[in-house]
């Protein structure tokens, strides 16, 4: 018997999903208790569109992240901050990195996709792993200089 969860069952699935279970376990457990409904079969063709919408729209997205790898691939951007010496007075964090990304490449990337080991507080060159997710990674390489 196929029915709706109407909340999340370990093991079983989660919240809006359709499963099919045998039909004493969905009569004497999930139903009487309020975890599920019967699936009509208009609540199936639902499910299945919107499985297809979630499909089509992760595969936009991993070509999207992918596209933005090779754009960014050898890319390099330069980030300028106060400075005495080689050393800047704050630090650069990821989440100046993906403000300068936006500005340089036009390209909007999560901060926690931005992998330093540790903050940017010296002048230079620094190597960057970039994780646009789907898969596809790129290094950049960030140019810090001083005023």
């Amino acid at each position: 018997m196929k029915v709706l969860l109407k909340t999340d069952i370990k093991k079983l699935g989660r919240r809006g999903d359709i499963v099919d279970v045998a039909d004493g376990y969905a009569m004497s457990a999930l139903i009487p208790t309020g975890k599920a409904d019967v699936a009509s079969p208009e609540m199936v063709r639902q499910s299945d569109k919107k499985i297809q919408r979630k499909h089509d729209a992760d595969k936009k997205a991993d070509q999207q992240a992918h596209a933005n790898a090779r754009l960014l691939k050898g890319g390099q951007i330069t980030i300028t901050g106060k400075a005495e010496g080689d050393r800047l007075f704050g630090s650069i964090g990821p989440a100046e990195v993906a403000q300068e990304l936006k500005t340089a490449y036009n390209i909007d990337i999560d901060t926690s996709g931005i992998h330093l080991t540790h903050h940017l507080k010296d002048v230079g060159d620094h190597l960057v792993r970039i994780d646009l997710g789907y898969g596809a990674d790129v290094d950049i390489t960030v140019t810090i200089s001083g005023q």
